[in-house]
C-alpha cells in the first residue's frame, strides 16, 4: 500500500481486496433479509459519503473538487420498483431522503431540498437535475490537524483561519469549479464575492479532467452558461466579483 500511495494508482490486486470486505457484508445483509422473509418488504439503500483519489491527479484521499473524490456508489432496491436499472443521469445525496420517503409511503417535509429518485427508478433516461453541486475547501485536507492545533475550534472558534471554497458544478458534459476567499470560524463559514480562480473541464473530450478551458475562447459561452446556472442555483452567495 506504501508503494501504491507513492507511484499514484493502486494495483488491481490491492483494489480487490479493498472491496472484497464490504461485498462481504451486503451479501451477509441480502441473506439475511432472504432468511428472516422481509426481503420483499425491504428498501435498500446503499451509498458512499464521496469518492476517493487513488493517486488520480496526485491526490490520495476525499478533498478535491474532481469527479473521483465527488462521484460516489448509489444503488437503492425497493420492492417492484426499479430492479436491475443502471443510469448516467445526474443525482445528490440531498436525493436520497425524498427517495426513502416516497417509496416507504412517507410524506415528505416542506423543507427538503432534495429530488425524489423514484422516477429515475422507473425510467433511467429520466432528467431530474441540470447541474448538481459539490463543495470542498483548501484547508479539508488538513482538518484534523488543525483542529488538534486549535485552529479551527468546532465549539465557539478562536479568531479563524483563511481559506479558499471551490463549488463544483456538475452538468451532464461539464465540470464547472469556482474558487473563493473563505472565513472559517467555528462552525461559521463566510464567502466572499472575489473569485480566485475558476476551472472547466469537458467530459467528452477530457473525462481525466486534465485540461482546464475555463480560459479558452472557445468555450467562453459554455463557461458563461455555467456561470448563469452557478448564480440561479446558488443565489445565496455574494454577486461574483472577477
Amino acid at each position: 500500500m506504501a508503494d501504491s500511495e507513492n507511484i499514484g494508482p493502486i494495483r488491481g490486486d490491492v483494489a480487490e481486496c479493498l472491496l472484497e470486505c464490504p461485498e462481504e457484508q451486503v451479501d451477509l445483509l441480502l441473506r439475511t433479509l432472504e432468511q428472516t422473509g422481509v426481503a420483499d418488504n425491504t428498501i435498500i439503500c446503499l451509498w458512499g459519503d464521496h469518492g476517493w483519489h487513488l493517486g488520480e491527479h496526485g491526490h490520495w484521499g476525499k478533498s478535491t473538487t474532481y469527479e473521483d473524490a465527488t462521484r460516489a456508489p448509489l444503488i437503492i432496491a425497493a420492492p417492484v420498483v426499479g430492479r436491475g436499472v443502471r443510469t448516467s443521469s445526474l443525482t445528490e445525496f440531498l436525493d436520497v431522503y425524498p427517495t426513502l420517503c416516497e417509496l416507504a409511503g412517507l410524506p415528505l417535509p416542506g423543507h427538503l431540498q432534495g429530488t425524489s429518485l423514484v422516477p429515475l427508478m422507473r425510467n433511467s433516461s429520466a432528467r431530474l437535475h441540470e447541474a448538481v453541486f459539490s463543495q470542498c475547501s483548501t484547508v479539508d485536507t488538513k482538518m484534523g490537524q488543525q483542529l488538534l492545533a486549535g485552529l479551527l475550534d468546532e465549539d465557539g472558534g478562536r479568531g479563524g483561519i483563511d481559506s479558499a471554497m471551490g463549488w463544483a458544478l456538475r452538468s451532464p458534459r461539464y465540470r464547472y469549479v469556482e474558487w473563493r476567499k473563505t472565513m472559517l470560524n467555528g462552525n461559521e463559514r463566510t464567502f466572499g464575492a472575489k473569485v480566485l480562480a475558476l476551472e472547466l473541464y469537458d467530459y467528452e473530450k477530457d473525462p481525466l479532467e486534465r485540461e482546464n478551458l475555463a480560459g479558452r475562447a472557445e468555450y467562453s459561452h459554455v463557461l458563461a452558461a455555467h456561470q448563469t446556472l452557478f448564480d440561479s442555483l446558488r443565489s445565496d452567495l455574494p454577486k461574483r466579483q472577477e
